[in-house]
């Protein structure tokens, strides 16, 4: 079957997330998952490449029908079109001095405003195996906050007390540091694997997402609007495969911490 570059381009998206999950998974039989689902893919670029014939049951890539707003939908889709390696960094706090630190905030925050919200059971209708992993995986998303919360306020405090309690504190501050890194990366791993997978879904024209043509408007904050809106919920998918490859590669985790997850 003859691809579209877009389509090809979806295909190699999806590729590289899974080639970035399988590189910081710990988790064996995650990987040994994901080393076939990459083997899959590969094989079908392969025959892209090749000119081959691909089975369009493999491949069977979700598309919206064919209009006259087509045009329109494009430009918009482009208007929305971010540098995810280019996303705004913002101090965690003013007497934060922690560059890794003010990254890895100032990702989360950017997901906070601008995807969060898009996983709600108001938005996004999956069905029902993806949703039970939705709601699972995002059980922990206050923990995480509190994480920040607790850290911000420790980071604070360690400025405002004498230097011999301030070696303590900031043994403290380093240990919750990692904390919050290490739930962070497990969090967004996961939901890596879930929007991979949803995204694959959407090429193979499962019905995973019930609601894939719907437009996004987030009902949930008046104070403002991500910068997705107005998108439908699989373009959305897509971007948020691009934003997580990218989040993820920023995320580092010292090795001998990472056997304690």
């Amino acid at each position: 079957m003859s691809l579209s570059k877009d389509e090809i381009e979806r295909i190699i998206d999806i590729k590289k997330s899974l080639e970035l999950t399988h590189k910081s998974s710990t988790n064996l039989e995650q990987r040994q998952r994901l080393k076939k689902q990459l083997d899959e893919i590969t094989a079908i670029i392969e025959d892209i490449n090749d000119g081959k014939w691909v089975n369009p049951l493999k491949i069977k890539l979700f598309s919206t029908k064919k209009n006259t707003d087509d045009n329109n939908i494009k430009k918009d889709t482009s208007q929305h079109e971010v540098h995810y390696d280019k996303v705004t960094i913002i101090k965690l706090t003013a007497n934060s001095h922690d560059d890794e630190m003010d990254i890895v905030y100032s990702y989360f925050k950017f997901f906070d405003e601008n995807f969060y919200h898009v996983l709600s059971l108001r938005n996004l209708k999956l069905r029902f195996d993806a949703g039970k992993k939705r709601d699972d995986i995002l059980s922990s998303y206050d923990i995480i906050q509190r994480l920040f919360e607790q850290y911000i306020k420790d980071l604070n405090q360690s400025y405002q007390i004498g230097e011999k309690s301030k070696e303590q504190i900031n043994l403290r501050n380093n240990t919750e540091k990692y904390g919050v890194l290490v739930r962070i990366q497990d969090f967004f791993q996961q939901l890596n694997l879930l929007v991979i997978e949803i995204n694959k879904g959407l090429l193979q024209g499962e019905k995973i997402v019930l609601n894939p043509d719907e437009k996004y408007f987030n009902q949930h904050d008046i104070t403002g609007c991500g910068i997705f809106e107005g998108l439908k919920i699989h373009e959305i998918f897509l971007e948020m495969g691009k934003f997580l490859t990218i989040f993820l590669s920023k995320i580092s985790i010292p090795e001998f911490l990472k056997g304690k997850r």
